[in-house]
């Protein structure tokens, strides 16, 4: 058997490779035994901050249920998730972490090409190549992920009947895909602009642990005489 598992502790991750010959064997055999081999993975801490100003207006007039406090929270979750999103696909590395489409992963990343300068889809093929590359090294992908166009576009294709063309088996699984806008719609590919990644993988690989605690503090600012206060949220 052969496979890997990760585990953690103290702040990195370590995957467990475990290995050894099996064969079919008679009476009283000698078999040689497999050792496991516990590597490490060092996590990096990142920081990621918000801001959010609530105008005394804005609290007044709120209807929120819980208030204002309810309003700055989710905005600032908002605005966490959507910057986890794209640096984990765009990251520059500094001081966000390296993305999925830099070269920090551009020589590890299996690619089906549509062309030098991309290709308007005509059919699902190369969403079922994408799944296929992932299942041949031996994983199993949790979805297909890209930006609304994307999705709009394959949505539109049509058969020679003028009907909506269907995806296979393969790719019906992870239909419709997962999309968000952290996805660009203008990526280069050669001289084109206007083209756009479509990552078919499984997200579980794509550790992301956050903090266990974030600070919320809410101040008050005053602002010049004849100005009303505003309400001042901070997270780190």
């Amino acid at each position: 058997m052969k496979g890997s598992c990760w585990s953690a502790r103290d702040g990195d991750l370590r995957p467990l490779t475990w290995g050894g010959l099996t064969t079919y064997v008679g009476e009283n055999p000698t078999l040689t035994p497999g050792t496991a081999v516990l590597g490490s993975q060092l996590l990096t801490a990142r920081t990621m901050g918000s801001i959010q100003i609530a105008s005394r207006q804005l609290v007044d007039d709120n209807a929120t249920t819980g208030g204002i406090a309810d309003l700055i929270e989710s905005n600032m979750a908002a605005g966490l998730a959507r910057g986890m999103d794209t640096a984990a696909i765009y990251g520059t590395g500094t001081p966000q972490p390296a993305g999925l489409f830099t070269a920090a992963y551009s020589g590890s990343l299996l690619s089906v090409s549509m062309g030098t300068n991309g290709l308007a889809p005509v059919n699902y093929d190369q969403i079922s190549q994408a799944i296929e590359k992932v299942r041949i090294a031996n994983d199993e992908p949790t979805g297909i992920f890209c930006n609304p166009q994307v999705h709009g576009i394959y949505s539109r294709l049509k058969n020679t009947l003028n009907d909506a063309m269907r995806p296979g088996s393969d790719v019906s699984t992870y239909w419709p895909p997962r999309y968000s806008t952290a996805f660009t719609a203008t990526e280069t590919q050669g001289t084109s602009s206007l083209c756009s990644s479509a990552p078919v993988m499984n997200a579980i690989r794509l550790p992301v642990i956050p903090a266990t605690r974030l600070g919320l503090p809410v101040q008050q600012r005053c602002l010049p005489r004849g100005w009303d206060s505003d309400h001042l949220a901070q997270v780190w």
